[in-house]
């Protein structure tokens, strides 16, 4: 059985840009109760999520997908002191193609998610 060990004498995470050692910023560590409520809070959300038709989930993508495109600027700097990469790596390795995804699935929700029937040949009758 794996545990989670309770969080060490820091009550924050650090981060740092690998490229330079500089302190990007802080956030405090979860506790063990506040992991197990964000893990129930994300489960009753999945099953409102559910209950949405596939055309309002694509709205919802496509929401996310605007943030994403008025926040760019912000993210893409941030993934790039992150991970210590060049600001044109991410946004071309990392924003773009999530960008794309994003504008895909959101279009394409309703024809991804219909029910389908699928011909299994002779293990249709097992």
């Amino acid at each position: 059985m794996t545990t989670i060990s309770p969080p060490s004498e820091t009550t924050e995470i650090v981060s740092y840009d690998p490229a330079t050692g500089e302190e990007i910023g802080r956030v405090p560590a979860a506790t063990e109760e506040e992991v197990r409520r964000a893990v129930a809070r994300a489960r009753e959300a999945q099953k409102a999520w559910g209950t949405q038709s596939f055309v309002e989930r694509g709205r919802v993508v496509w929401r996310a997908r605007e943030i994403v495109l008025d926040e760019m600027d912000v993210i893409a700097t941030l993934i790039s002191r992150e991970a210590g990469k060049p600001l044109a790596e991410a946004l071309a390795m990392e924003l773009v193609p999530t960008l794309d995804l994003m504008r895909y699935f959101a279009r394409a929700t309703a024809r991804l998610l219909k029910p389908e029937k699928l011909d299994l040949g002779q293990y249709n009758l097992l």
